[in-house]
């Protein structure tokens, strides 16, 4: 009202909102919709159920889990397994070395960058790159301590991020990213919505509407929109060109080309993500590479050197993911050599008391 030059009467409700409430909604829309649907029996205990709502261990930020791979495991009988604490401790340590080592450091630079009111090019994008890394190993460090803690008492968290960041295109980006987020939206919005069963163009619509509410619901303010819709664009864009798939762009002598635009277009998004003043969003995209101070350019080389150095068990854990997946013998030696798991642990203590960031920040998922 204001913006057309009335007065607004109306008084603000300041509400302060439950924890975790965007998630516990999802998983007790995920129940009803699966029960509806005939997928899953009612659960007559309501102990049970609310155990299944309100599991502590994913209830702030995620995974999102679905009824039918999380009630069976709430309602069947669990007895403690060395195993499974061996490997809810493994997936813990790394969690915490993710989030206090890799995620708070380059936090330090991303906050730096975002917070200059004159950043030119080549440091604007080095405190992009900064965030591209702080929300991966923050995110996915929570989901590593969620599924470890959820280990522990016999439960199996899904598996919520698969090395995005090695993604070849955008639709595999999302194939990768917050999996239990665009599977949630798949399967309960968007072939509800028609999917691609009802043509091609509604078929785009459909994913424009799933990507334009995925960016609603991480907050009602315009950049996040602008994030969505970004995406949305692209996956759509990506459709109508595999209408005519090129040999030479699907040809694995293009992979690591395909892997960098994807990863160039990614940060783009999260830049958005980031900075949520339009003026300074349509600002940064006006930058230009060239003419940029030697002050300026000497930081943003000096930031890029830590960013990589933080990245470095980022790097290594990709590394070893694509070798375990393509059944390299190599990989397979290294987990021979690394099956002292205490041994696993050690490093990552020492990891994590020797080089975690001197100012701590909260997890960024927590604000969802």
């Amino acid at each position: 009202l204001q913006a057309f030059g009335q007065s607004n009467p109306l008084p603000v409700l300041q509400i302060v909102l439950p924890v975790g409430i965007s998630f516990y909604t999802f998983q007790s829309l995920s129940y009803t919709i699966d029960v509806y649907r005939g997928h899953l029996k009612p659960v007559r205990n309501f102990f049970d159920f609310a155990l299944y709502v309100s599991f502590f261990p994913q209830l702030v930020a995620g995974p999102i889990e679905r009824a039918t791979h999380l009630v069976p495991q709430v309602i069947t009988r669990r007895t403690f397994s060395w195993n499974d604490f061996e490997e809810g401790l493994l997936l813990t340590m790394r969690g915490f070395l993710k989030k206090v080592v890799i995620a708070d450091n380059v936090a330090l630079i991303a906050n730096k960058v975002f917070a200059l009111e004159t950043a030119e090019f080549w440091l604007l994008w080095t405190g992009v790159l900064a965030f591209t890394i702080q929300i991966y190993a923050d995110f996915s460090g929570y989901t590593d301590i969620a599924r470890g803690t959820a280990r522990f008492f016999g439960f199996r968290l899904m598996r919520n991020f698969n090395q995005p960041y090695s993604a070849s295109s955008i639709q595999d980006f999302w194939k990768r990213w917050h999996i239990s987020l665009s599977t949630w939206f798949r399967d309960y919005l968007y072939l509800p919505l028609g999917g691609s069963r009802l043509g091609r163009l509604r078929s785009y619509l459909n994913i424009f509407i799933v990507f334009f509410l995925s960016g609603l619901w991480h907050g009602a303010s315009w950049n996040f929109i602008l994030w969505g819709c970004f995406h949305g664009t692209l996956v759509v864009l990506e459709k109508i060109i595999s209408l005519k798939p090129s040999k030479l762009f699907q040809s694995s002598l293009t992979k690591p080309l395909r892997i960098l635009t994807t990863f160039i277009l990614v940060n783009i998004g999260w830049m958005m993500f980031r900075e949520a003043d339009l003026e300074n969003l349509i600002r940064n995209f006006t930058l230009s590479p060239l003419g940029n101070s030697v002050e300026q350019l000497h930081a943003a080389g000096y930031f890029f050197t830590l960013i990589c150095i933080f990245s470095i068990p980022l790097f290594a854990e990709a590394i070893m993911s694509g070798l375990a997946e393509r059944g390299s013998p190599f990989a397979k030696f290294l987990r021979e050599l690394f099956t002292a798991k205490l041994g696993i642990v050690v490093f990552y203590a020492f990891s994590i008391f020797a080089l975690f960031a001197d100012s701590p920040s909260n997890f960024i998922y927590f604000q969802f």
